[in-house]
């Protein structure tokens, strides 16, 4: 197990890659849409495998849980409002759980799309913001070379969350000690990035 992503929601996507450009030299690459979540993103690799998403709203009246909870957690100004594991077994993790696994899908800017699966964004969006679970599926050593190719020597050092510490760790299975229990608020509140001989720590903007 280890962190696949944080997602950092955004007002406006545009506004959002300027700033992270000017204040960290972090550049994002054109993500796309999620029609059926009423969501759009950008990426920026961080190291191998390893990326923040910026999520904006684009739908907020769609029929999916998603875009309401990114307008509610955002409506103070941008920050970051989740982190994604990635398992050796979604499948596992999801029985533990008893959640059900969901596909998804992404629009390109390309007109191609990207699929991949998750569990446990019941708890995510829920009121303990805890981590979800993906699964990239076949995709995973294409978007891990990619990502390895934008920043070879950057990682996700840790993501601290607020909330119970036993409750984060029941939830994730074992202790994970890059995602840190801080109690307080729920929801992730620092993101600490090492690019190069740097520490960069991303929280609200």
């Amino acid at each position: 197990m280890r962190i696949d992503h944080v997602i950092y929601g955004v007002r406006d996507l545009s506004d959002a890659q300027g700033w992270f450009a000017q204040r960290f030299g972090l550049v994002a690459t054109p993500g796309g849409s999620h029609p059926e979540m009423g969501t759009a993103n950008a990426l920026i690799p961080v190291g191998p495998g390893q990326y923040i998403e910026l999520m904006a709203v684009t739908e907020e009246q769609v029929d999916h849980p998603l875009p309401k909870f990114v307008a509610a957690m955002i409506a103070a100004g941008d920050r970051p409002i989740g982190v994604c594991l990635r398992p050796d077994d979604l499948d596992r993790i999801a029985a533990r759980l008893e959640v059900p696994t969901v596909e998804m899908h992404r629009a390109t800017p390309d007109g191609g799309q990207i699929r991949w699966r998750v569990a446990g964004l019941e708890g995510a969006l829920g009121p303990k913001r805890l981590p979800f679970f993906i699964d990239w599926g076949s995709q995973t050593e294409f978007l891990d070379a990619e990502n390895a190719a934008a920043e070879p020597d950057g990682a996700i050092i840790s993501v601290e969350i607020g909330g119970d510490a036993d409750v984060l760790r029941d939830w994730i299975g074992a202790d994970l000690p890059e995602v840190v229990a801080v109690g307080g608020t729920p929801g992730v509140s620092t993101v600490r990035i090492r690019r190069g001989h740097e520490q960069l720590v991303l929280g609200p903007r």
